[in-house]
């Protein structure tokens, strides 16, 4: 859950926590850690696709505890997190819509198979499936890891 966004320090700090679930009142109670952003950091927010500082730039708007996402890697000297992909609002998988993850193995038409498939729900539920299969409609969003397309 985002904290706060620091144009100057290129990063922004997240409320950490283990599992998906809605944080009770406004206290947090889990860590609270920085994330470091680069030039070439991807961000996806409210599903509309960023790189670096504008994604950044974007996140300042984000009321606090919206729902982040950062995968990156941990860095030494100096010991930081760095961003490589960034999620936040409905982006979040299970944020506001409900998600599928997986490895998409096939497509017929309007129709995907998933395999090693995660389905998170907004209400916090999750299901694993081994296979499961999308029919996708005019609202349905897909994207690919990694990538601002």
């Amino acid at each position: 859950m985002l904290n706060d966004v620091s144009l100057d320090e290129s990063s922004f700090t997240i409320y950490l926590r283990p599992f998906y679930c809605a944080l009770s009142g406004s206290q947090a109670p889990f860590g609270l850690r920085t994330v470091v952003t680069t030039d070439s950091t991807l961000f996806n927010i409210d599903g509309d696709q960023y790189e670096g500082l504008e994604g950044l730039t974007v996140m300042t708007g984000l009321d606090p505890l919206t729902a982040v996402v950062a995968i990156g890697d941990l860095m030494f000297n100096p010991l930081r997190f760095e961003a490589r992909e960034v999620y936040a609002g409905s982006s979040v998988p299970g944020g506001d819509l409900d998600a599928v993850e997986g490895s998409v193995v096939s497509r017929q038409g309007d129709s995907l198979t998933i395999k090693g498939a995660t389905l998170i729900r907004n209400d916090g539920t999750i299901v694993f499936n081994d296979q499961a299969t999308v029919l996708l409609g005019d609202g349905s969003t897909v994207t690919r890891q990694f990538s601002t397309a």
